[in-house]
């Protein structure tokens, strides 16, 4: 599991991080292969986005979580994408690549990072299918990753299965 800790850029974002309830600011980014992929088209499914750098210890401590995440919830309508954020002169596609992760890359992620309000990493939001956050932290403790998948898993049943 990951630590709690927040890695800081230097010097921290203007602002606070976006809180649940929030209409998740639009994005569109390149994925490695080139494609772009903008939130507008991903209306309808659950988004998660991480924003990391191959440089951040919690970061790294926490992907092999978002790595469960990714199989059990895809297809039930899960996006998971994990968006690189202030790494200039690393590979983010080679050092995901080379630890195996399977869940979805966007680079260049620094412009949607601030208008997400982040200035700490790693940072986590969780989208609904209609478009607002869910959910937001900065920092990935012991209790994250239990917390994501309740929200995941409640916010996909279906209709019937899902409690007042």
């Amino acid at each position: 599991e990951g630590s709690g800790r927040v890695v800081a850029a230097a010097p921290p974002k203007p602002g606070r991080i976006l809180a649940a309830g929030t209409a998740a600011p639009a994005f569109s980014l390149k994925d490695p292969e080139g494609k772009t992929v903008a939130l507008a088209d991903l209306k309808g499914q659950m988004v998660l986005i991480d924003f990391w750098a191959t440089w951040c210890g919690p970061c790294v401590r926490a992907m092999p979580s978002i790595e469960r995440l990714h199989p059990a919830f895809a297809e039930k309508g899960l996006k998971g994408d994990g968006s690189n954020v202030w790494d200039d002169g690393n590979d983010p596609v080679k050092f995901k690549h080379d630890k195996g992760y399977t869940y979805g890359l966007l680079l260049k992620g620094d412009k949607v990072a601030e208008s997400y309000g982040v200035s700490g990493i790693p940072a986590f939001f969780l989208i609904d299918q209609e478009g607002p956050i869910a959910y937001s932290v900065t920092g990935f403790g012991p209790d994250s990753e239990r917390t994501i998948r309740g929200l995941v898993e409640k916010s996909l049943a279906p209709k019937d299965e899902k409690k007042p």
